[in-house]
């Protein structure tokens, strides 16, 4: 990067501040970058796993239903995080909305797509604990994950 040096009051003192190029300043930062890849990622691995390990602690399935947990949030949460959770995150992040509120609320939007893909809603009402377990807990963890990886765009 070239730098200027403007003489203020040169005729006074010797002082010299130093400015970026007007195209530097102007220059938004980019919508994607490694952070955001590192996020899609890593993100849906983090989520996974801690998704595994609350499931299988409140099913009481041992070290089985955390592998089970584990390989199926996998294999879902990549493939919703392209499909819904990535798109999502650029709309925000092109925005500059892209704040935790935000995240978990295309977390919940990403579970409820999943769940209705996948489970055929309307559930009865005695299913909201699996549309919880199973569709929105698992994305909401997924995205939360790729926020904190991917961060915020200066």
């Amino acid at each position: 990067m070239e730098e200027r040096k403007l003489d203020v009051f040169a005729h006074d003192r010797s002082e010299t501040i130093n400015t970026a190029s007007p195209e530097t300043l102007m220059t938004p930062a980019p919508l994607i970058d490694q952070r955001l890849v590192a996020g899609f990622l890593l993100g849906p691995i983090a989520g996974a796993i801690l998704y595994a390990a609350i499931s299988a602690a409140f099913t009481g399935g041992g070290l089985e239903r955390f592998w089970f947990f584990a390989a199926t949030s996998l294999a879902y949460g990549y493939a919703t995080s392209l499909i819904v959770l990535l798109p999502a995150f650029l709309l925000l992040r092109s925005y500059h909305r892209d704040s935790w509120l935000s995240c978990v609320a295309a977390g919940v939007l990403a579970g409820l797509l999943f769940y209705l893909t996948v489970h055929h809603l309307p559930a009865p009402a005695d299913n909201t604990r699996a549309l919880l377990l199973f569709g929105i807990v698992p994305f909401v963890f997924i995205a939360c994950a790729i926020r904190v990886v991917a961060g915020r765009r200066g």
